[in-house]
């Protein structure tokens, strides 16, 4: 572990270089906060920079980064750790890192290997929590990787990494891309486009999962514009109660998601 150094003035260069990050101006960097995200980060091979600790917490980060390289590590008293956190109980630990790019590419090579030949496109939403926990879902049913179009959430806010709990470290996610570009994507590599509809006819049951398929995901407000719909081959519905309107974002991702999974294993 690195000689840590201490600070005890908010307004050190270091600490104003953590609430750029911490506040998205950063676009190279992305900020993690807490015990779990950072170990989660250090296991899937996230290139540390800055770790920033409290006293109390000193005794935990060789367990935390082991032999893993960081830029430096700087302990805080406890005015100066709060200028920087995000969160009211930040476990007195917080690492600045690379921001994880994927590309295009990078998804053709996840999609080969994943379990179940399935991209998840997020288009327009909104909510950083919401776009984490698709985020977190996407792995746990073994889909190959995201799209975060343009007009999303930061799928590397603070927020959306807490939200998907270490699942952003791992999927490969490529940010700011167009509706066109996953489309474009889609077709260039044999792949079925999927969406849910509240008027579609199909259950998601009944949809062949086993092809390979995009998912594309609409805005939690207003969905896909009737343009975007007429876009999609296919077009799904989850049956629900009658008064009823809508799922939660992420909990109908999980209900289709592991449909599709569920359908991949019984082949």
């Amino acid at each position: 572990m690195d000689e840590v150094r201490k600070i005890t003035s908010r307004d050190n260069d270091r600490l104003k270089e953590a609430r750029r990050v911490r506040d998205g101006k950063d676009p190279g960097r992305i900020f993690i906060e807490g015990v779990r995200l950072v170990r989660e980060a250090v296991h899937s091979g996230i290139a540390i920079g800055d770790i920033f600790i409290t006293g109390e917490s000193k005794s935990k980060l060789g367990e935390l980064i082991g032999s893993a390289p960081c830029d430096a590590v700087y302990e805080l008293n406890d005015q100066a750790f709060q200028s920087i956190c995000d969160t009211v109980n930040s476990q007195g630990i917080i690492a600045i890192a690379q921001r994880p790019v994927a590309t295009f590419e990078t998804l053709e090579l996840a999609l080969a290997n994943s379990t179940v030949p399935l991209l998840v496109v997020l288009h327009g939403i909104s909510n950083p929590s919401n776009l984490g926990a698709v985020i977190r879902t996407a792995e746990a049913a073994g889909v190959g990787g995201v799209i975060a179009s343009v007009g999303s959430a930061d799928a590397f806010s603070a927020k959306s990494i807490r939200a998907a709990m270490g699942s952003s470290f791992r999927l490969p996610i490529v940010s700011g891309s167009t509706f066109e570009d996953a489309l474009a994507f889609a077709e260039g590599n044999g792949l079925s486009v999927v969406a849910a509809d509240i008027n579609a006819n199909l259950s998601y049951t009944e949809f062949d999962w086993r092809r390979p398929t995009m998912l594309v995901v609409g805005s939690e407000a207003h969905g896909l514009t009737v343009v975007e719909r007429e876009r999609i081959a296919d077009l799904i519905l989850i049956p629900m109660e009658p008064d009823v309107e809508s799922l939660n974002l992420a909990v109908a991702c999980g209900v289709v998601l592991f449909e599709a999974r569920r359908q991949q294993f019984q082949r």
